[in-house]
């Protein structure tokens, strides 16, 4: 079981550079991201009696944070036009955090934030699945065909579990 505080402020301190970072990645935008987490934890705090006592708080969090990105995305689309993704948190390698961000926003929209609060957020299954408001079945799912599509995305193709490895420019060894 989740061990909750009893101090909001601690509740929000533990929980806000994850749910930052998970929203960055699905969202493209690290300031974007950072902007959902506080505005998402404030309405956490708003709610505070209610939310402590609530089965899983840290999940309540990530699905206001992940509506709340979804409102945005969805308003931008209609309004502006894609400005692409901006480079995550704690990835060192500017080449690599490149080809992850291309890998990451070639993917599906729901894989793409099933893989971000799964694997960078570090939540449950069911979590995730009270998050992305779908059955754990489904974010299973959304997580191994995430998994396969960056296995074989032409993004990673410097990956050792990578299928094609470019020896140079014009030749690809495909490995069966």
């Amino acid at each position: 079981m989740q061990h909750i505080p009893d101090d909001p402020e601690a509740f929000c301190r533990q929980h806000w550079r994850p749910l930052a970072q998970s929203l960055a990645v699905y969202t493209g935008d690290v300031a974007l991201g950072q902007d959902l987490a506080q505005e998402a934890l404030a309405r956490v705090l708003v709610r505070w009696s209610r939310v402590r006592t609530m089965r899983s708080p840290g999940g309540y969090a990530y699905r206001i944070g992940v509506n709340l990105a979804r409102d945005v995305l969805r308003e931008r689309q209609r309004t502006l036009p894609s400005t692409g993704a901006t480079e995550p948190a704690d990835i060192p390698d500017p080449a690599t955090r490149m080809a992850i961000d291309r890998a990451l926003a070639a993917l599906p929209p729901r894989q793409r934030l099933a893989m971000s609060l799964r694997h960078l957020a570090d939540l449950s299954v069911a979590q995730t699945a009270h998050a992305m408001g779908c059955r754990p079945g489904t974010v299973k799912a959304l997580c191994h065909q995430a998994t396969t599509n960056l296995r074989t995305s032409p993004q990673l193709d410097w990956h050792p579990d990578s299928p094609v490895h470019i020896r140079d420019q014009h030749e690809v060894a495909i490995d069966d």
